[in-house]
């Protein structure tokens, strides 16, 4: 808790800092600069020739590191998919005594972007920036995300006379008032959107344009770089666990059900359901996301995939593999054990795959898989491909045929031979003519091992190539 006070403390300073200095930089009556699109650098709201408003930024992008944009620092970054339609707020003042006509054109996409526009009155901007401040949210009027979400700007929104611009209409203008008396007019442009399809983060653009005393249309690019995310996701996709070994403990994992839109009130703790109610699976119960896992978790994906990550809210879910269950052993041979979750409240389900190995009882003598290479179809294939061993004298083995893999290929066991403390059967394939043309298949040889009074699958990974007629 002191921890938790000493940060809020820290980040209170740092928001009054960061407003103070944004009104006195941003809309203080003094001139500034800004790049031209046109190659030059020209004074803002000034003369006949110059661009007629000042623009703090034109756009918006998640990056938890810009040191430079505490809106890039701040922005969400992340949308859940849906109808719902989120607006980014970019903020400018005309400085110059007489009025500006703006209007929208250009947009990236007519059926999910939409624009406007408002004037913030000078006690409005006071109240809203104070209340901000005080409140220890990162909103002031700089070109910060989904301002709607503050409860500051709330307030101020319903009270703004928005201007909603119809960009099938070319003469669709708004006229931004002359400054008064050495004040600059101050608005809010806002650039709407909706994330409806999840997938890698998508720019949203249009252009803000203004005409001058000179009658130029002077271009203000606006642009939103955000991520469509679902209401929760799952990290990792695919574990990796390795071997389990005969005698060894279970193996366990973890799992996280995180959330980048949510926060944790309004995330429902998760349900993770083993696929084919697997006895050699268990979940344990789930933990809520702890602000060190989460950090790791980012530093993760920043490191793996170079992209940013944000993660509001989640669970972390321990995942147990076991040998045997009630008795009954698992299956020899690698395994993929696929684990399904969901929200409640939600339409949306995520998977994570535990992949490894059950070794011990049978194995191949060389590799983890039988290889038979490159071989002609038209003719039939006989050979021994591999050879299975225990050190268990006791057991017998016997091919499972239900379950071997591709039809096309026969399986059999040679009789058994002592090697030392092994005893070892040669595996043997019959492919009959005509019937194996399968270009790098992938199959299995099925065996059933019987020892103790107990019965265990064995699955063996077989490879192949058949070419020819």
């Amino acid at each position: 808790m002191n921890s938790t006070l000493k940060t809020a403390a820290l980040l209170l300073l740092v928001v009054l800092l960061v407003s103070a200095v944004t009104i006195i930089t941003q809309f203080s009556a003094t001139t500034t600069k800004t790049v031209d699109t046109s190659g030059g650098t020209q004074p803002e709201g000034g003369g006949a020739d110059g661009p007629p408003l000042a623009l703090s930024a034109g756009e918006v992008h998640y990056d938890p590191e810009d040191l430079a944009s505490v809106a890039n620092r701040s922005f969400s970054g992340f949308f859940e998919t849906g109808d719902t339609t989120h607006w980014v707020s970019f903020w400018f003042k005309n400085e110059n005594p007489f009025p500006v006509k703006v209007g929208m054109r250009d947009r990236s996409c007519s059926s999910c972007t939409s624009a406007r526009v408002a004037v913030v009155s000078g006690d409005e901007l006071r109240r809203y920036t104070a209340r901000a401040a005080c409140a220890g949210l990162p909103w002031s009027p700089v070109p910060l995300p989904d301002l709607t979400s503050a409860v500051a700007f709330a307030e101020m929104d319903a009270k703004l006379a928005w201007h909603s611009f119809d960009f099938e209409k070319p003469d669709d203008t708004f006229t931004v008032p002359a400054a008064d008396a050495g004040r600059p007019t101050v608005c809010v442009v806002a650039l709407g959107f909706k994330a409806q399809t999840v997938g890698q983060p998508k720019a949203v653009t249009a252009v803000l344009y203004a005409t001058g005393r000179d009658g130029r249309q002077h271009p203000y690019p606006l642009g939103v770089v955000f991520a469509p995310r679902p209401a929760f996701e799952v990290t990792p996709l695919e574990v990796q666990v390795g071997d389990i070994q005969e005698g060894g403990p279970p193996q366990t994992v973890d799992v996280w059900v995180y959330s980048s839109t949510r926060m944790p009130g309004d995330l429902p703790v998760p349900v993770g359901r083993v696929e084919g109610d697997d006895p050699f699976v268990t979940l344990g119960k789930p933990v809520a996301l702890t602000d060190a896992e989460a950090d790791m978790l980012v530093r993760r994906a920043k490191a793996e995939v170079k992209v940013n990550l944000r993660m509001l809210s989640g669970y972390r879910f321990p995942v147990t593999i076991h040998r045997e269950s009630a008795g009954q052993l698992a299956d020899i041979g690698k395994f993929e054990k696929k684990i399904d979750f969901a929200v409640p409240g939600t339409t949306h389900t995520a998977k994570a795959t535990i992949k490894g190995r059950v070794t011990g009882l049978v194995q191949l003598d060389r590799g983890d898989k039988i290889e038979l290479g490159t071989y002609n179809s038209g003719a039939a294939t006989k050979k021994v491909a591999g050879r299975v061993y225990t050190t268990r004298k006791d057991l017998e083995l016997e091919v499972d045929p239900a379950h071997c893999t591709p039809l096309f290929v026969q399986y059999s066991l040679d009789p058994p031979v002592t090697e030392g403390a092994r005893k070892v059967w040669p595996v043997r394939v019959t492919i009959p003519a005509d019937e194996g043309r399968k270009p790098n298949w992938d199959g299995v040889a099925a065996f059933r091992a019987k020892t103790g009074g107990a019965v265990v699958n064995v699955r063996i990974p077989v490879t192949g190539n058949g070419t020819g007629r």
